[in-house]
């Protein structure tokens, strides 16, 4: 069965602001995402972050009991 009353090119016409709504969003998100990407994989580590701090030369560990 197919619908009875079809006319494409108002359906079209309907249909295009929400399309290029969906795109822009999609572009928008891709691009926030590679900027979050981009961050937090590059460049120097943030100062105090002692998780990825390298010790450095005659720094000394100490044992956790």
């Amino acid at each position: 069965m197919s619908a009875p009353d079809t006319e494409i090119a108002e359906q079209e016409k309907r249909h295009r602001t929400p399309i290029w709504g969906i795109v822009i969003a999609t572009i928008v998100g891709l691009v926030i995402g590679g900027a979050a990407t981009f961050k937090a994989t590059s460049g120097d580590p943030e100062p105090g972050d002692a998780a990825i701090t390298p010790a450095g030369e005659g720094a000394q560990v100490q044992p956790v009991d």
